[in-house]
């Protein structure tokens, strides 16, 4: 509450009595501004209610005892629940980093494509089953050409996965640079309102509408990142970034997008750091967290990516080697072994030159298809140990995205709950009320016409006295 100076009027005479009735036109009137004012912005965005805060003025002395001094404005004060303020830039921060989380992981689970028959499941079954085709006719240049071109198919749903994955890291990456800024700009306004609102408070008057707008800019920053507020005595608010303050009274500091030097982080990877001393800063919450946490959770499918594909051209590249193609040769590789990664998951250029060179048996280049057969079996090995097979292990990772995912969306809602709940309890105590800014609409108006009513009754008997005097 913020107390306004007012003049009282003194004795018990008719022009104390003028001034007094005049004094509680002029305090209805501003009582009546407030209502209009409340009621005006009843669908305002982050408006808190205010009240107009009457009392009665220190009573002069008089004759036969204390005569009142009518009424007078104390203060225009607004409503603020400081605990729910902060619940509900706790929850903000919560759907903030969750809902972020949820929609990436969605995307990621797109990336791997598994609806079509194009993705890498699809893809390593059809490669498979090829081989078990060649068994069945071992002597078959055309079927080793579809052995091949299931291959290169192969490669490509593993590049193209990859390659997917790897721009919805990028677009990540520029999401949270954007976000960074975003944070800087906040920080400044707030900043800049709180050295409007210490002004105005230390001079006497209510900045409640500045106040509005910086519970707004508060929230706003606690969607993007981890926050506690702290206010002083002046009403500025300190606003702490994990341990370290950015926001201090007037005055602000800024994040930096840092580019990171690894090229395995992907493109246009960084850190946020402080742009003052370069240390990085400590984020756990807030969108820039939860995009934080899908782009790391993506640098670990990528690299599972890869160890899926060096693990299926080393166990394929064995057992190939060993065979005889059906133009006689042996120790033919059938995937390169010159490159690695699961954007290299290339059939060798000797066997794209000459499919005939793709072996199915071990002991014979025509008739056999023994190592046809160990081929087709090699979907059943357990490479990985723990009878995890290589399309098992790859079923492996779809699940864990897919519960990754969900477990997103089920923390999504939960926070949305509790933010809405807040909002509703927030609503509930500092929101505006039509039904009662009309009660006090009436009230006003009654006491506004009343007072009015005193004022003319002593300005008619002041001219009584003043025609008497005649």
């Amino acid at each position: 509450m913020y107390s306004i100076n007012t003049r009282g009027s003194t004795g018990n005479s008719l022009s104390a009595q003028l001034v007094m009735a005049r004094d509680a036109l002029l305090a209805h009137q501003n009582h009546m501004n407030t209502i209009s004012h409340n009621v005006a912005n009843v669908s305002t965005l982050g408006y808190h209610r205010q009240r107009t805060i009457l009392g009665a003025r220190q009573g002069n002395p008089g004759v036969n005892g204390m005569y009142g001094s009518g009424v007078g404005v104390l203060g225009i004060e607004r409503s603020q629940v400081a605990f729910i303020s902060n619940q509900e830039r706790l929850d903000a921060s919560l759907t903030g980093r969750w809902s972020t989380q949820y929609d990436s992981m969605m995307r990621v689970e797109e990336a791997l494509n598994e609806i079509s028959e194009n993705g890498i499941g699809g893809a390593l079954d059809a490669f498979w089953n090829s081989w078990e085709d060649l068994a069945n006719d071992a002597d078959s240049s055309a079927l080793r050409t579809d052995v091949m071109n299931k291959a290169e198919d192969l490669g490509y749903a593993f590049a193209s996965t990859y390659g997917n994955m790897d721009s919805q890291r990028e677009q990540i990456n520029v999401q949270m640079r954007g976000h960074v800024e975003g944070v800087n700009l906040i920080a400044g306004r707030i900043a800049n309102l709180n050295q409007q609102i210490v002004s105005l408070s230390t001079s006497g008057q209510a900045p409640n509408d500045l106040l509005d707008q910086r519970e707004l800019l508060l929230r706003d920053l606690a969607t993007l990142v981890n926050i506690n507020v702290e206010f002083d005595e002046n009403g500025a608010a300190n606003v702490y970034l994990g341990s370290e303050e950015i926001v201090h009274r007037d005055s602000n500091r800024e994040l930096k997008w840092q580019e990171a030097d690894d090229p395995s982080m992907g493109k246009g990877a960084g850190r946020v750091v402080w742009t003052d001393t370069k240390r990085e800063v400590d984020i756990s919450g807030g969108m820039i967290f939860g995009l934080q946490e899908t782009r790391d959770k993506i640098g670990e499918i990528l690299g599972e990516l890869d160890s899926l594909a060096d693990v299926i051209r080393d166990q394929v590249n064995g057992i190939h080697v060993e065979g005889i193609g059906l133009d006689g040769t042996t120790g033919n590789i059938f995937f390169r072994d010159d490159v690695s990664g699961a954007r290299s998951l290339e059939v060798s250029n000797e066997i794209r030159e000459n499919v005939d060179k793709i072996a199915s048996s071990r002991v014979s280049p025509t008739g056999a298809n023994d190592l046809a057969h160990e081929m087709f079996e090699l979907q059943n090995a357990t490479p990985f140990g723990n009878n995890l097979t290589i399309n098992g292990k790859y079923q492996t990772m779809v699940s864990n995205i897919g519960s990754a995912t969900q477990n997103a969306g089920l923390r999504l809602e939960t926070a949305q709950a509790a933010l809405v709940q807040t909002e509703n309890l927030q609503q509930q105590y500092t929101g505006v009320s039509l039904d009662e800014e009309m009660s006090a609409m009436i009230t006003a108006q009654y006491a506004f016409t009343a007072a009015s009513k005193i004022f003319n009754a002593i300005d008619e008997m002041m001219d009584t006295v003043v025609k008497g005097l005649i």
